[in-house]
């Protein structure tokens, strides 16, 4: 209705790949002489990549907003430990109680989708140098003290030291689709422009940059290779902050 496709490339990409498989087997086992889909190309993403965007990032009064609208959900926590940490929701949900020692968070694997759109905890990060520990602030401790909380009232007094501690309602894996989704809800009983899980990382690096943050801590919080990619990604300054830190600049005439 808005002008825009409503699956991404790598959605149908993925669609793709999981036809394959299924007409694939199918020939193997003889119900069909032939696949179909076998000669099908995935398509060429079209898509701006991220860091060719401008991400959105959190105002103060956004912030606030979302999280006044945000108390009744089960997702608050994950929301409340992802702007605290700059996490993505897939190393979120690949967290275990066990990662969390000698005063850090420690990042060492994320959810990760397969060739047949099948989510999984994968055996490490996005890339060598998400592994990464981040310190355990207070305000990342109240996410992860109110999650377990969450946790033993759902799920009971058992909980295994390597289970997983960012699930859906049901303990299943984080989707991040339906954390959007609960997102999208939450923004508009809030009265803000909607926005997707992303943008708490991006919110995270803005605050963290404005708070005088040094770009190459920022960088290894963050889990990023190059410093570039941290800047040209995150350093997104408020306008208000930007005014700000003008009045700073002194000629001398």
């Amino acid at each position: 209705k808005d002008g825009r496709p409503k699956y991404k490339t790598n959605t149908i990409n993925g669609m793709i790949a999981l036809l394959n498989h299924i007409f694939g087997d199918a020939v193997i086992e003889r119900i069909i002489t032939w696949n179909p889909v076998k000669g099908v190309k995935p398509l060429k993403r079209t898509e701006p990549k991220a860091r060719d965007n401008i991400h959105r990032a959190l105002s103060i009064e956004e912030t606030k907003a979302f999280f006044t609208a945000a108390s009744g959900s089960w997702y608050y926590p994950l929301y409340l430990f992802m702007i605290s940490s700059g996490c993505r929701a897939g190393e979120t949900g690949a967290l275990k109680s066990s990662d969390i020692y000698d005063g850090h968070v420690h990042i060492e694997r994320t959810i990760t989708k397969d060739a047949y759109g099948l989510y999984h905890v994968g055996a490490n990060t996005k890339t060598d140098s998400g592994v990464r520990s981040i310190p355990y602030t207070d305000d990342i401790r109240s996410a992860v003290e109110m999650q377990k909380s969450a946790n033993i009232v759902i799920f009971g007094n058992v909980i295994p030291i390597d289970g997983l501690l960012f699930t859906s309602p049901t303990g299943s894996l984080l989707n991040e689709t339906v954390v959007n989704r609960d997102i999208k809800k939450i923004c508009e009983a809030a009265g803000i422009d909607r926005f997707t899980s992303h943008a708490f990382r991006d919110t995270f690096a803005t605050r963290a940059i404005e708070g005088g943050m040094n770009p190459k801590t920022l960088q290894e919080i963050l889990g990023h290779a190059d410093i570039g990619v941290t800047m040209n990604l995150y350093a997104h300054v408020m306008e208000n902050t930007k005014i700000t830190e003008m009045q700073l600049v002194k000629t001398g005439l």
